[in-house]
């Protein structure tokens, strides 16, 4: 019989075993929080040159933002494709049909109750824009994309989550045919991205285009196998600070309309670039001390509810408390976030501890690569 040393022993090396890499939570939570402030409103301009200053690098930053949800395909890219490899060495192959079971296990439960709220809940909050029913049909089917922003539905923010199952449904078949197809494939979506941006009708929700940043991830799982990357604390500073540079110039690019052949591409391939100096900035840092860092690692475990119930909160918050839009006092901005991120933290670990959780516990029984407990 096992004696409890025994036991806690075995458990132990479990965990050893299992691929995590806690820096990637904390990723997670740096591209949701850039997410949950492009999203929010806005600090009006001010006469002083003190508080001009403030407003306008806060408006800036919030808005290079927008590349947070471009970080989140980067860092899903990565982790698939590692873990494909990882299964395809361990075992010889890739299998299909239990990739597919845990990737719907880990999707579409909170997918598909995202998407029941977004058409339940207009019903009840009067003032809530309600969704058409061809935007309820395609989020229902998964092209979530073709909705777009949904008439400003919070849950409009799904039509990101469509363009990662897209990814899902090809990724493996890809992988499986080898490194050098998947490296060679890479690299041919890269400029392929960029040529569809010309021509797409609304480019930031087009999947073809999203693309690029899904093969970016999956390069770096590839090149990163054999990289050594262990950089001081204040050359990782000035990494990130390159990457959110970036993220700002590629959103000021973003919003020219002409001439758009150039703009297009430039900003799309600056968001890329911030989001690689972004990871290395963070790749194989190991964060300290774990009373501190334990909370935030939690919270960019929660990431995925964090990022579906986000714009909710923002508009229970502000269409109950405040009037939308531009905020006058940093104050007022101030509570409005603390407000609005403890609700969404609240909804999301309800949804992660008491949801999720029976789904993600099922779905461990078809991981060939054990992943984080």
């Amino acid at each position: 019989m096992a004696t409890s040393t025994q036991v806690i022993k075995t458990e132990a090396e479990q965990t050893r075993t299992r691929f995590y890499r806690p820096e990637l939570d904390l990723l997670r939570l740096f591209a949701f929080v850039s997410v949950f402030l492009t999203h929010g409103p806005r600090l009006a301009d001010s006469t002083s040159h003190v508080r001009h200053l403030i407003v306008a690098t806060y408006n800036r930053v919030a808005g290079g933002g927008v590349y947070g949800l471009s970080l989140f395909f980067f860092l899903s890219s990565y982790l698939i494709t590692e873990l494909l490899l990882r299964e395809q060495r361990k075992t010889g192959s890739i299998h299909l049909r239990w990739f597919y079971i845990r990737r719907i296990l880990r999707i579409w439960p909170l997918y598909y109750l995202a998407v029941a709220c977004a058409i339940v809940l207009p019903l009840i909050f009067h003032g809530m824009p309600a969704l058409s029913h061809h935007q309820s049909l395609y989020l229902l089917l998964l092209v979530g994309y073709l909705a777009e922003a949904a008439n400003g539905n919070p849950f409009g923010v799904l039509w990101s989550i469509s363009v990662e199952e897209f990814f899902y449904a090809v990724w493996p078949l890809l992988v499986k045919r080898g490194q050098r197809w998947l490296l060679l494939g890479c690299v041919l979506i890269v400029p392929a991205s960029l040529a569809v941006a010309f021509t797409a009708f609304d480019i930031w929700y087009d999947p073809f285009v999203q693309f690029l940043f899904f093969a970016s991830g999956a390069i770096f799982a590839i090149v990163t196998e054999k990289l050594s990357w262990d950089v001081s604390i204040g050359s990782r500073l000035l990494v990130a600070a390159l990457g959110l540079t970036c993220w700002i110039d590629a959103r000021l690019w973003l919003n020219q309309i002409s001439p758009r052949v150039i703009a297009t591409p430039i900003a799309f391939l600056l968001g890329d670039l911030g989001c690689t100096l972004l990871f290395l900035a963070f790749l194989n840092w190991r964060p300290s001390p774990p009373w501190m860092t334990k909370p935030l690692l939690y919270l960019g475990r929660i990431s995925y509810g964090l990022y579906v119930f986000l714009l909710f909160c923002y508009q229970l918050v502000e269409h109950r408390l405040l009037p939308y839009g531009v905020i006058t006092g940093i104050r007022t901005m101030v509570v409005t976030h603390v407000i609005t991120i403890a609700l969404t933290i609240g909804m999301a670990s309800l949804s992660y501890q008491y949801f999720e959780g029976p789904f993600l516990r099922l779905k461990e029984r078809y991981a060939p690569i054990k992943t984080r407990l």
